[in-house]
C-alpha cells in the first residue's frame, strides 16, 4: 500500500506540473504530445519542478540470453524500466526502442516493443550479412533522451563467423587493467583481463626478457585475473598468438595500490598499500555516486604503510560507486569503480531429480528474513564447453574455480574490465535538463510529408489515412501544416501495417497522396566508459549531453523546436533496413517500392544531400568541390550546366527512374571539360508501369510493435555444438518465470551432455523497487 501511495504522489506532482507548463507552449498540431518545459519561462516553483523531473527519471536494465551469437540467430532480451531514486518498476512510457548498432554506431536494425507493467521482452533476429566482431544492443524509451545519451543502456555482443567457430586472433577487444589503475614497484597487484575472442588460459604474462612471470586464471565469460608484483624498470605484457605483445601500464617507482573486497552484502573493505611516495601530503579516500559524495575520509596508515577502511553500503545508492585516492593537492593516486547491489531478494538454485529420475533445477526466492517471495524473474541457461584452441580440455581445476566464485566476484571483474557498463544512475538535481524535448511515448508514431503525384507539397490539406493491419482496417484523418507535414500518434499496431493516403479530388489521380516518411534521428552511440586505469572525471560521467549532427547533417534534418526528425526511405522486408545496405556508385530504383530522387542519392558514397525534405534540396560532392558545377545527363542527353537537383525532380517523375550513376575524375572524361565538377547520369524506364507505380506511391509501410517468437518456438533450431573453443548456446530462456507461494519454481534441465558447465543468470525487479540477481555456474550430470 505504501508503494502505491508513493507512486500516486509522484504521478500527481509530476503531471500536474508537466501538463500545466506544456499547455502554455506552441499550438502547432505537429507537436501534439511533444512538450516544451523551460524552468526559466514559468512562474512555477523551479525547485518543485526540478524535483519532479528528477524523481521521474527512467533507467532500463537490459538482460540478454547470451552475449555470443552468429548471423541470422535470434537474440532474446528482457528490459525492466526503473523509475526514480527507489527504482520502482513502473513507467509512464509505453514504448521501448531496441536498436542493433555496429562498433561505429551505425544502425543495423531497430524495433519497437510494448511496455507492460514496467517491463518488456522479446527477440531480435540478427541480419544475415554481418562481419565477425563487436556490436551493441541498445534499449531505451523516448523520455530517456531528455536526460542525456550517457544514460542509454547498451549491451556488448560478440558476433562469430557463421562458417568458422573461431575469431581471428586479435587484441582489439583485449582489456588488461590493474585493479587500482596503476602498477607500483614492489606492491602486489591484481590485474584483470577480459576478452571475448581469445583463450585466456593459453596467454602468458611476460617481462621484457620474454620470461613468463604469471599465468591468467579464468572465471568464465572471457574474464580472468592474475597477481603481479612489478619491479620498477621492468616492462610487462601479455603474449598472444604469433608472439604479439599487449603491454601493461608502465611501472611507477612510488605510489599506492588500492584493493577492494566487495563480497559482503552490508559493507566493502578497502585496503590501501603505499610504497612511500615523496612528500608528506595527506591522502584522502573519496567515494562518489551520481555526482554526490558519500565518503570523504583521510587515510591513516600503520607503520607498514597499510590502511584498512570499512565503508557501509546502507547509505550508498545502487549502481557504480567511484573510489578515488587523492592527496591534498588534488593529485589522483588510485581509482577504482565498485558495483553496489543491495539485492533485497535472494535467489538460490539447486539441482536435483524428480520422482521419475529427470534432472531438474529448483529455484527459490527469499527476502532478507529468509521468507519465501512470490514473484516473477527472468532466467537464462547457457551451456559452455571448456576446450582450448587445439581441442584439448582446459585445466582440470577450471570448473571448480568458476563454480566457487560468487555473483559479486563476477560482477566486480566485469566492472573492472569494462564488460559491464559504467552507468551513473540518476542525474543530480542540479543536472536535470531545463527543457524537456521528448514526451512519454504512448504508442507507435508515424511522421510524414505529403505531396501529390506531381511532387507538389500538399500544404494545409486534409488527408485521409486508411490503415490496414492484417484483417483489421480503420481510418484516421490528419491535416498537414504549412510545410506539408503531419503526424499520427499513439497507434496500437502490432507487426507490419500498410498506410494508404487519400485526399479530396474528382479524379483518382488527384486523390492519391505521396508521403515521405520521417523518423526520429538515431542517437549517436555512446560506448560505455571502459575502466583502463584512467581517472574518469565525475562531471563527464554525469553529463546530460544532447546530440546534434554536423552542419551538413543539420541542414538535411527537419527541426521541430522540440524534436529532430530525418527523412527515411521505406523499409524492405529483409533483415537489414535500407539505410544499412552497402552503397555503390550506381544505384537502381526499386520497382516495388520506389523512392524520391533525392533519397536515392543517400546510398551513393561521396554524395551528400543537403536540405533533404525541404522544397529546395541540393547535392554536394566534396571530392569535386570547387572544380565546377555538376553536369546532369538524362538518358544520354547532356542538360544545361545550370540544371539543379530541384530541376531534375520537377522534370523526371521518380517512378520513371531506372538507375543513377555518379562519374568523377577520369570516369567522367568522356563528357569533356564540362565534367570537371562531376557527372550525374540518370536513366529512365519505359512508362508501361506508371499507373501501377502511381497507386503504390500512395502507400507506406508502418512497422508497429515487434511480434517476437518465443524461445520454445525456435529453440529447436537455435542450439548447435561448435568445436574448438569455448562455445555458448542458450538451453533455456524465460523472461516471465513465476515462483509459487513458497517462492519456488522448478524447471527440467534440458539435455546438455555435451557441455562442461551450465551458466545460469536470473534477475528480479519488482514494482515496489526490490531487486535480486544471481549469476552462477554448475555442472551437468552425465
Amino acid at each position: 500500500m505504501r508503494f502505491c501511495l508513493n507512486c500516486y504522489a509522484v504521478f500527481i506532482l509530476f503531471f500536474s506540473s508537466f501538463y500545466f507548463v506544456s499547455g502554455q507552449g506552441n499550438s502547432n498540431h505537429f507537436e501534439e504530445g511533444v512538450h516544451h518545459i523551460n524552468f526559466t519561462d514559468t512562474g512555477l516553483n523551479q525547485q518543485v519542478l526540478a524535483d519532479s523531473l528528477w524523481l521521474w527519471q527512467e533507467r532500463v536494465d537490459l538482460q540478454i540470453d547470451r552475449p555470443v551469437v552468429r548471423p541470422e540467430e535470434v537474440l532474446f532480451f528482457k528490459a525492466n524500466i526503473l523509475t526514480g531514486p527507489n527504482q520502482y518498476r513502473v513507467s509512464a512510457s509505453e514504448v521501448l526502442r531496441l536498436e542493433l548498432l555496429d562498433g561505429d554506431g551505425k544502425l543495423l536494425k531497430k524495433q519497437v516493443h510494448r511496455i507492460t507493467e514496467g517491463s518488456s521482452s522479446g527477440s531480435l533476429e540478427l541480419p544475415k550479412k554481418m562481419d565477425a566482431g563487436i556490436y551493441y544492443l541498445r534499449a531505451y524509451t523516448r523520455w530517456m533522451l531528455n536526460y542525456g545519451l550517457n544514460h542509454l543502456p547498451t549491451k556488448k555482443i560478440l558476433v562469430k563467423d557463421r562458417k568458422d567457430d573461431f575469431f581471428k586472433e586479435t587484441n582489439e577487444d583485449l582489456v588488461v587493467v590493474p585493479e587500482g589503475g596503476f602498477l607500483v614497484s614492489g606492491l602486489q597487484t591484481k590485474v584483470i583481463v577480459s576478452s571475448g575472442t581469445l583463450n585466456l588460459e593459453a596467454i602468458p604474462v611476460v617481462n621484457q626478457k620474454g620470461e613468463i612471470v604469471a599465468n591468467i586464471n579464468t572465471y568464465g565469460r572471457g574474464l580472468g585475473a592474475f597477481q603481479l608484483t612489478p619491479v620498477w624498470g621492468d616492462t610487462y605484457a601479455v603474449r598472444i598468438a604469433d608472439d604479439r605483445l599487449v603491454p601493461l601500464p608502465e611501472v611507477l617507482e612510488k605510489g599506492y595500490n588500492m584493493q577492494v573486497n566487495n563480497l559482503a552484502p552490508e559493507k566493502m573493505i578497502v585496503q590501501i598499500t603505499g610504497s612511500g611516495p615523496s612528500g608528506k601530503s595527506s591522502l584522502y579516500l573519496l567515494g562518489k555516486s551520481g555526482g554526490a559524495t558519500y565518503v570523504d575520509k583521510e587515510v591513516a596508515f600503520d607503520d607498514d604503510l597499510v590502511a584498512r577502511i570499512e565503508i557501509p553500503k546502507s547509505d550508498i545508492p545502487e549502481g557504480i560507486f567511484h573510489l578515488q585516492l587523492r592527496d591534498g593537492s588534488g593529485r589522483a593516486w588510485s581509482y577504482r569503480p565498485v558495483v553496489v547491489e543491495k539485492n533485497e531478494l535472494q535467489i538460490q538454485a539447486e539441482k536435483s531429480f524428480d520422482s521419475e529420475g529427470t534432472e531438474i533445477l529448483k529455484i527459490r526466492v527469499t527476502d532478507r528474513d529468509n521468507e519465501p517471495v512470490e514473484t516473477t524473474l527472468s532466467l537464462s541457461l547457457t551451456g559452455e564447453v571448456l576446450t582450448n584452441r587445439s581441442g584439448g580440455r582446459l585445466p582440470f581445476d577450471l570448473p571448480a574455480r568458476i563454480l566457487d566464485r560468487s555473483t559479486a566476484f563476477v560482477n566486480d571483474l566485469k566492472i573492472l574490465s569494462g564488460e559491464q557498463q559504467i552507468s551513473t544512475g540518476l542525474l543530480k538535481r542540479s543536472a536535470v535538463p531545463e527543457r524537456i524535448k521528448y514526451d512519454f511515448q504512448k504508442g507507435v508514431d508515424f511522421y510524414g510529408q505529403a505531396y501529390n503525384l506531381y511532387n507538389e507539397l500538399l500544404r494545409d490539406t486534409d488527408i485521409q489515412i486508411l490503415i490496414e493491419e492484417g484483417d483489421n482496417v480503420y481510418v484516421r484523418e490528419v491535416r498537414t501544416d504549412d510545410d506539408g507535414r503531419f503526424q499520427l500518434s499513439d497507434l496500437d499496431i502490432s507487426g507490419e501495417a500498410t498506410l494508404v493516403f487519400r485526399t479530396a479530388g474528382e479524379e483518382t489521380e488527384a486523390k492519391l497522396v505521396k508521403v515521405i516518411p520521417f523518423e526520429f534521428e538515431t542517437p549517436p552511440l555512446i560506448i560505455p566508459e571502459v575502466y583502463k586505469g584512467t581517472l574518469i572525471p565525475e562531471e563527464t560521467l554525469n553529463s546530460s549531453t544532447e546530440f546534434m549532427g554536423n552542419r551538413e547533417e543539420n541542414e538535411q534534418i527537419i527541426a521541430l523546436n522540440t524534436v529532430t526528425l530525418i527523412a527515411t526511405r521505406e523499409l524492405k522486408k529483409s533483415n537489414i533496413p535500407d539505410y544499412a545496405l552497402q552503397a555503390t556508385r550506381v544505384i537502381s530504383q526499386e520497382r516495388e517500392r520506389p523512392v524520391p530522387i533525392d533519397q536515392l542519392f543517400l546510398n551513393i558514397p561521396g554524395v551528400q544531400v543537403v536540405g533533404l525534405g525541404t522544397p529546395y534540396p541540393y547535392l554536394s560532392i566534396p571530392r569535386a568541390a570547387g572544380l565546377g558545377p555538376l553536369l546532369w545527363v538524362l538518358d544520354g542527353f547532356i542538360m544545361n550546366q545550370s540544371t539543379t537537383l530541384v530541376d531534375i525532380i520537377s522534370l523526371v517523375p521518380y517512378t520513371d527512374v531506372e538507375s543513377i550513376e555518379i562519374l568523377i575524375g577520369a570516369e567522367a572524361s568522356i563528357y569533356g571539360t564540362r565534367s570537371a565538377g562531376g557527372v550525374i547520369s540518370i536513366k529512365t524506364r519505359s512508362g508501361s508501369d506508371v499507373d501501377y507505380l502511381a497507386r503504390k506511391d500512395a502507400q507506406a509501410v508502418l512497422h508497429g510493435y515487434h511480434e517476437s517468437p518465443s524461445f520454445k518456438e525456435i529453440s529447436g533450431g537455435e542450439r548447435s555444438r561448435r568445436k574448438g573453443r569455448i562455445a555458448l548456446t542458450t538451453l533455456f530462456w524465460d523472461p516471465v518465470l513465476k515462483t509459487d507461494k513458497n517462492g519456488e519454481v522448478i524447471i527440467p534441465l534440458p539435455g546438455a551432455e555435451e557441455f562442461d558447465l551450465i551458466r545460469m543468470e536470473a534477475r528480479i525487479f519488482t514494482q515496489d523497487g526490490k531487486q535480486g540477481n544471481i549469476e552462477s555456474f554448475f555442472t551437468k550430470n552425465n
